[in-house]
């Protein structure tokens, strides 16, 4: 069974090295089901056995994101990075 987290996820930066596309700073954490299939598989990936109170880097290509589709601003085949604090893992 994969794992339910809580994280918290500053910002979430693509389509250039300064781009911010989301910044979540100061927002609820999100509670995630890595089984969840809406997740992008770079993230999900990303936060394959992570731990409570890490503090992750996630970087990928756009393979692992949106693929060939442009997403709101976000470039189609566009890498993604996210910083991510781990509040919590239930198994």
């Amino acid at each position: 069974r994969a794992a339910d987290l809580k994280v918290k996820i500053p910002a979430a930066v693509g389509a250039g090295a300064d781009a911010v596309i989301d910044d979540l700073a100061g927002k609820v954490p999100l509670e995630i089901d890595l089984a969840d299939k809406d997740i992008l598989d770079g993230l999900r990936n990303g936060l394959e056995g992570v731990r409570e109170g890490e503090e992750c880097y996630i970087l990928f290509s756009g393979k692992y994101a949106f693929g060939k589709s442009k997403i709101g601003t976000i470039p189609a085949n566009s890498p993604l990075a996210f910083r991510v604090w781990v509040q919590q893992v239930e198994n």
